[in-house]
């Protein structure tokens, strides 16, 4: 700060003193204003917020010393410096009201025009000093105040993570007992297989959620664009979930002004967001109450809105509703479960769609809305040639004869229900518990498609298609191959590639998808 950018207030009602001080202080680069009453200095101290103030002790309406108390006992004016100047009185005893008054030191005239001026470059320099102290201590302050929220979101975070992986597990491993030492009649059987399937469906979108939120914080989450229709995901996503809305009494209306709206994004990334807004609208809304999911065009976007009756967002809470980890409830009484990912992986795919997504709430018991709104295609994207449908495992036509699928796992309950699965489905299925079993099989007998697993003992699933792929067509050089891994990551993905495999799937995975992904391999590379 340089003297011409410093502001000070000279209060004296003796026109010659203050002339004389206002003199020094203006030929030492100081702005310097004045006044000659305490009542004069108290407004002008408050308008103009002076750095410096240099007060008489003697004023006609009110002491000096007054002045610098009121001065100093303000919130807002308390930190200026204030030196106390008298002709009068002198004497130490003097000093030592004036300071207990709040002056930051107390002059007697006359003054040395040096002595002013050294007096206020010292106070001044304390004072910015002081200002900076007190800054940093702000800063240092919110920091751990901020450090502390995060510690205190991390420990919800884990002990609501830990509840929502034990409570599916609890579920799974009782029924699994109930099931080995019985007896269970044919309706608790079926209710038992329900729950369990329920239960590991749910454990598995959690981990889904947490490998998505994983790849958003490192940077890897990664969209296959291309053309897709609006309307068709959002039906998909509405119609997975309307067993759940009718087991509640919960009716979904879908309203449709732009039918054959297209976008250039990931449909499946789509479907998530969908499906993650509308299993909210359902979880939040108490029996009785209602979904209506509307999709318009707005100019060059379409607009997707999903509101609902069901319990609302507090005003406080919707600026922190698409942040990962925040939950209105995260107490052991809440009345809902989930681990507060699903919002805040809507935002970022929505994002990365160059779209946006926002949410409204009148607040507790009055609903909510969320719109996502998406740039249309351009007529230029809207004439590329889509992807290949996924082959819906409810209409699956398998080839004849079957195909025959070699599956590489070496766990063995993992072995049992994909090969189970496999072998329902209608495929012809060999089963080796590793890769080097695999390549003496392989010898003998050559399948249509391997699946294989990638961590196994002794040889994993990377060299062992580097192997395979190093032998002759005739001993299976060529064969399709598919990796079926708990490698999840899309660097893991681009390593089965290029490693040799025509394709990744990431376990857990139903065996419907495992299916559809051998019918659609084999019927790419045919």
């Amino acid at each position: 700060m340089t003297a011409n950018c410093v502001l000070i207030l000279n209060c004296d009602d003796t026109v010659e003193m203050r002339y004389g001080k206002t003199r020094v202080l203006r030929q030492a680069g100081y702005d310097v204003v004045e006044c000659g009453t305490g009542a004069e200095a108290l407004r002008m101290v408050r308008e103009l917020m002076p750095h410096l103030v240099l007060c008489d002790v003697q004023l006609p309406d009110m002491s000096g010393l007054d002045v610098c108390r009121r001065i100093k006992e303000d919130a807002v004016t308390g930190t200026i410096p204030v030196i106390q100047i008298s002709a009068t009185f002198v004497t130490k005893d003097h000093q030592k009201e004036a300071l207990k008054y709040g002056a930051d030191i107390y002059l007697t005239e006359p003054l040395e025009p040096k002595e002013l001026e050294t007096v206020v470059s010292v106070l001044l320099r304390l004072a910015r000093t002081e200002a900076g102290l007190r800054e940093a201590l702000a800063r240092e302050r919110a920091a751990r105040a901020q450090a502390e929220e995060a510690t205190q979101l991390k420990d919800e975070f884990l002990a609501t993570l830990s509840h929502e992986l034990r409570t599916p597990m609890n579920i799974i491993i009782g029924w699994a007992h109930l099931l080995r030492t019985g007896p269970l009649d044919d309706s608790q059987k079926q209710r038992a297989t329900e729950a369990i399937e329920r239960a590991a469906r749910s454990q598995a979108q959690l981990i889904e959620d947490l490998l998505d939120v994983s790849r958003i914080v490192t940077g890897k989450f990664r969209l296959v664009l291309q053309d897709v229709e609006v309307g068709r995901i959002l039906q998909v996503a509405i119609d997975s979930l309307r067993l759940v809305a009718q087991g509640k009494q919960l009716a979904i209306t879908l309203t449709q002004d732009a039918c054959d709206a297209r976008v250039s994004g990931d449909p499946d990334r789509l479907q998530q967001v969908f499906w993650n807004l509308l299993s909210n609208a359902v979880k939040f809304t108490p029996a009785g109450g209602r979904v209506d999911v509307r999709m318009q065009t707005v100019g060059d976007n379409v607009s997707i809105t999903v509101t609902d009756t069901g319990i609302g967002i507090q005003p406080e809470f919707l600026p922190f509703v698409f942040e990962r980890f925040r939950q209105a409830d995260s107490t052991s009484t809440r009345q809902h479960s989930g681990m507060g990912l699903g919002l805040a992986i809507v935002r970022h795919v929505i994002e990365l769609h160059g779209g946006c997504v926002g949410a409204d709430s009148a607040g507790e018991d009055c609903g909510a809305t969320f719109t996502v709104t998406l740039p249309r295609a351009t007529q230029a994207q809207a004439t590329l040639k889509q992807q290949s449908d996924v082959v819906a495992a409810s209409g699956a036509s398998l080839p004849h004869p079957p195909i025959k699928v070699l599956l590489v796992e070496d766990d063995p309950d993992a072995r049992e229900v994909t090969a189970a699965g496999l072998t329902k489905a209608g495929f012809a299925v060999h089963v080796v518990s590793g890769a080097v079993k695999a390549l003496e099989l392989l010898e003998i007998w050559l399948p249509d498609v391997v699946v294989s697993d990638i961590g196994m003992p002794g040889m994993d699933g990377y060299e062992f298609i580097r192997l395979l792929r190093a032998r002759p067509p005739e001993r299976g050089g060529a064969v399709a191959a598919l990796a079926v891994t708990a490698f999840a990551g899309l660097e893991d993905a681009a390593r089965a590639r290029s490693s040799g495999y025509q394709a990744h799937l990431p376990k857990p995975i139903s065996p419907d998808a495992l299916v559809n992904a051998i019918v659609n391999l084999k019927q790419r590379l045919d």
